[in-house]
Parts: C-alpha cells; structure tokens; sequence
C-alpha cells in the first residue's frame, strides 16, 4: 500500500526484477493506495492469498486515515491459512519508530528510500521460509543487515 504513484511503481518493478532475477519468478502485485483499500482487497480476494504484505506508513495524501502499523495490527489479527510476510517501509525509520513497527507485527521495515530490489527480495524470501517452515517470530532484535546503511531491518525468527 502506497499513496504515491511513483513508489507505487518503482516497488512494483523492485519487486518483479528481484524475484525475476532470484528465478525467473513471475511476481503478481496489487496495488491500494491507502491501508482501509488493502482491507478490502484483501477482504474481498476469495481464494488468493497474499504471499507479502508491503506497507507505507503514511498515506494521507489520498486520504488514508489508517496508518500502515494499523494495517499490520489488523492482518496479524486476521486467521489466515497461510500468514503473509509483513512488511512497512517508512521514511522515518529511527530507533523507536522501528520499534513501534516490530510491535505491530512487522516482519521487515525498510527506510525509504526503497533498498535495491536484490535487498527487498533477500528479506521477504528470508521471511517467507521461515513463516512457511512454522518458525516462531521473537520480540526483538535485527538481522545484520539492519546496520548496514539504507539497509532494510528485519525481525530475526527464532
């Protein structure tokens, strides 16, 4: 979810050309542009399920009035058969603003501006196995990637 167009398309190509560079696979993406949108694909997508979950945390230019850690709260509540890798990507991405975004349930928290679309892609394939494999997800703590600059931080599995 993404209010800006331009996010919206350089997120949409990050995503197809690393999964399609990771191999060769073909990437469906859905677009809403406020979290309240994504509810109601979501909600309304008999049948599909969704594999990832990419959230901007402020989406208020086209008025948005939840905020992508609501969004987040609100599928971690969800039962879903098979449960989503999370993900929200803010231009305010500092200690405890990252924080607060782990606690909602987010998997990954990427900085805007986006990481390369290898980085997105390592993160999300990093989760979904994990997910997949039934792994539990701890508290706290990042990957070690999380320090390295315009990195992604990602919520380590146990």
């Amino acid at each position: 979810m993404e209010d800006d167009e331009l996010n919206c398309l350089i997120m949409k190509t990050s995503l197809r050309a690393g999964f399609g560079a990771a191999g060769g696979t073909n990437v469906d993406v859905t677009i809403a542009h406020t979290a309240e949108d994504a509810l109601k694909v979501i909600g309304d997508a008999a049948g599909i399920a969704f594999d990832v979950v990419v959230s901007d945390q402020h989406m208020d230019m086209v008025g948005g009035v939840l905020k992508g850690s609501e969004l987040i709260e609100r599928l971690v509540a969800r039962n879903f058969a098979a449960r989503p890798v999370l993900a929200i990507a803010s231009a305010n991405t500092d200690e405890h603003e990252t924080a607060a975004y782990f606690a909602s349930g987010a998997d990954i928290v990427w900085p805007k501006p986006y990481p390369r679309h290898a980085l997105l892609v390592n993160d999300i394939l990093q989760h979904w196995k994990r997910i997949k494999s039934g792994a539990a997800r701890v508290e706290e703590g990042r990957s070690a990637s999380a320090n390295r600059k315009n990195s992604s931080k990602v919520m380590p599995m146990a």
